[in-house]
């Protein structure tokens, strides 16, 4: 049987329609025999037709740019997708899918969706149309209509293939669904319904239909306007004993991404009251008055105006805060499977393919690099535009790369650009991002927060850009602009406070300076040869053996990891005495590590521990140094004296924090040190809670310690 379906969707779905009633038409079948099909699949044909009408309550209607169109059933093995994956829609706003060889059953139910994109092909949360028609035997023709009133039985009847299947059978789907046009609400008391298809509640629209309850007798059906909006009392709290009086704003957002309230408050414990409220369920973010989330809770509201919330943040200064870092592992990106997908949603649900690099910028943005993925991504912490896509704030998107192991796209937007096997990200000050690609020829580029010229480059805000070499690995020489200069395999990357670049070469045993103003290339650090030598001599002198992470903290002070040479070490910007070494500015010294390839001395001085292949180096706020150990663990070098991490430490000497020293994941959300990690090659702080966040290469997993 083929089927013909044309859709009208003449509005984006959280809209109210207010012409072009949208449907589906479906050709009759080729012909039955004895109550059977003669064919074995049907195609299902999808034509769309742009939007042409709003009503007067539309503030902002974007017509799709490409379409999706699914269709689940009763007796289907899975999901059965148009081929050919996004439809563009045409100038004249039409657009035809189809999907091909879904299994004809008579009587069985089928579902179908649409799905609108944005030109990015980004998915417009508000515009998915759904409709549902039964698969019957010799039916002469079938009309689906695919709009609001529709889209909710639709869910509904989705949700009971999921979870209850043998309660579909024998609903009155034309009764019930004449009873949901006409009804609008719920009454939590005498469990009535009284549905508004603006906002039904389908949990508990399916809830009642999957006990039962089809079709609706008169005592749950009722009529009747949703509850009128209430003033919501949103409680946080801060730790105890701080004294705090900064400025922050509370933003409630509804389902439909429209701003509800803003309001200003004073920084205290205790709670603030937000009116007007309507029902539903919203994310109310707490942000500074630059826009930075200080921390998130989910809030909800019923028909009879009950107020539930979901977390209760902890505020320091204007930063989410953990009142304590009890050295405790969670979970933040990935579920382990080795694929990247879950664009657009929660990082718990998406999948990440070898993470390795990690940052965070200014506004708590966060960023992972796939190295085996060939992608960058982001976790945006506020809503907005951002790298040319619009983002929801907690949710995690794709910012450079598709996937495929190819460096391309300079003097593009980064969107449209492909990265091959980015490593190590650093975002500067300015909120510039760097990453180093490691195949196709090693490169470092960036994205520039703002328009202007960088490292003698001429550069557009948002597009991507080489700075350091020609994708040909070789030695270049000293003296040539970068993006002319030849080198190895790149890795760490970090900026100072002049905006100068340097780059570790671990192929070359070599650290590069690139100049801000010139874009010209020096030699920092090395000889080229493969060696941990030169302790208290100048850079350029000392051999340094397979140089991976860099870190320049607010001082000027820089720090290397040498993976052969089992090393950390330092060149301090100025004379003193620091790990208990006695130093001279300029000069370069080791600070962690004999050079043995293990993980001892833990509790003493870090002078006198060995590390095993370090790799990545961050310092927090208040100046502890966090390592990576390719013995699988976390190691730091704690500042203050006291308990951190769950670990009585004493300054100046160096602990383990996280890992038990073997490769593997044995879970979350216990000790730290408990935990098995399986390869980390990058650290990053985030600004406030000091919460340490790495990239887990193997186990394929995001995940902080706190």
């Amino acid at each position: 049987m083929k089927m013909k379906i044309l859709v009208y969707p003449t509005l984006s779905l959280s809209l109210l329609l207010v012409s072009c009633t949208p449907q589906v038409s479906v050709s009759p079948p080729v012909g039955s025999l004895s109550g059977q099909d003669t064919l074995r699949s049907q195609s299902v044909s999808f034509t769309y037709i742009a939007p042409r009408s709003y009503s007067t309550q539309v503030v902002e209607a974007t017509a799709a740019k490409f379409i999706k169109l699914t269709l689940v059933g009763e007796g289907l093995s899975g999901t059965f997708s148009n081929s050919g994956g996004f439809v563009a829609v045409d100038q004249a706003g039409k657009a035809t899918a189809t999907v091909a060889n879904v299994p004809i059953a008579a009587g069985k139910l089928r579902v179908v969706s649409v799905q609108g994109y944005d030109a990015n092909q980004q998915a417009l949360p508000a515009f998915v149309g759904k409709g549902y028609y039964l698969s019957k035997s010799g039916q002469a023709s079938v009309t689906v209509q695919i709009d609001r009133r529709r889209l909710v039985l639709g869910k509904v009847l989705e949700q009971l293939l999921q979870t209850s299947p043998g309660k579909i059978s024998g609903l009155n789907l034309d009764a019930l669904q004449t009873q949901i046009d006409t009804a609008t609400g719920f009454n939590a008391t005498n469990k009535s319904f009284t549905f508004d298809p603006l906002s039904i509640d389908i949990a508990k629209l399916t809830t009642l239909v999957k006990n039962g309850a089809e079709p609706l007798t008169s005592t749950q059906i009722t009529t009747g306007a949703k509850s009128s909006a209430v003033n919501v009392n949103l409680a946080w709290k801060t730790p105890n004993g701080l004294a705090t009086n900064e400025d922050f704003k509370i933003i409630i957002n509804d389902p439909q991404s429209t701003p509800l309230t803003r309001a200003k408050y004073q920084l205290s414990p205790g709670n603030s009251t937000l009116n007007n409220v309507l029902q539903g369920t919203w994310t109310a973010s707490f942000q500074k008055t630059d826009g930075t989330v200080l921390g998130t809770t989910e809030i909800t509201v019923d028909h009879d105006g009950n107020f539930t919330q979901a977390t209760n943040p902890v505020i320091l200064n204007g930063i989410l805060e953990s009142p304590t870092l009890t050295g405790t592992i969670r979970g933040y990106i990935g579920t382990g499977a080795f694929s990247s997908t879950g664009d657009t949603g929660l990082p718990a649900t998406a999948t990440v393919k070898g993470p390795d690099g990690v940052a965070f910028d200014s506004q708590g943005n966060f960023y992972v690099s796939e190295f085996l993925g060939h992608r960058i991504r982001m976790v945006a912490a506020v809503s907005g535009t951002f790298f040319g896509q619009a983002m929801t704030a907690g949710n995690i998107y794709t910012i450079i790369g598709d996937g495929n192991a190819v460096s391309s796209g300079d003097g593009a937007a980064a969107n449209l650009a492909q990265t091959s096997a980015p490593a190590q990200i650093h975002i500067d000050s300015q909120d510039n991002l760097y990453f180093s690609e490691q195949t196709a020829g090693s490169r470092v580029r960036m994205v520039p927060k703002t328009s202007g010229t960088y490292f003698n480059i001429a550069m557009t805000a948002g597009n991507v850009y080489t700075v350091l070499g020609t994708g040909v690995q070789g030695n270049g020489a000293d003296g040539a602009a970068g993006p002319s200069t030849q080198v190895g395999i790149t890795s760490g990357i970090s900026r100072d406070n002049n905006g100068n670049l340097y780059v570790s070469d671990y192929v070359f045993h070599k650290l590069r300076k690139l100049d801000a103003l010139t874009g010209l290339v020096s030699t920092f650090a090395g000889t080229g040869v493969a060696g941990t030598t030169g302790h208290g001599g100048l850079p350029t002198a000392a051999q340094i053996n397979v140089p991976w992470g860099i870190l320049i903290d607010a001082k000027e002070n820089i720090y290397f990891s040498e993976i052969n040479g089992n090393v950390i070490r330092m060149i301090p910007a100025m004379s003193g005495t620091f790990f208990g070494i006695t130093m001279t500015a300029g000069n370069i010294y080791t600070i962690v590590g004999t050079g043995a390839a293990s993980s001892t001395g833990d509790g003493g001085a870090p002078s006198a521990a060995t590390i095993q292949g370090p790799r990545g180096i961050a310092m927090d706020k208040n100046g502890n140094i966090i390592m990576t150990d390719n013995g699988n663990k976390i190691r730091m070098i704690s500042a203050l004296t006291g308990t951190f991490f769950g670990t009585a430490m004493t300054a100046g000497n160096i602990y383990s924090i996280a890992g038990t020293g073997a490769s593997g994941f044995n879970g979350n959300d216990q000790a730290s040190t408990l935990a098995q990690t399986n390869g980390h090659e990058a650290i990053a702080i985030q600004a406030g809670t000091n919460r340490i966040f790495f990239g887990d290469l193997f186990n394929h997993r995001v995940r902080f310690i706190e």
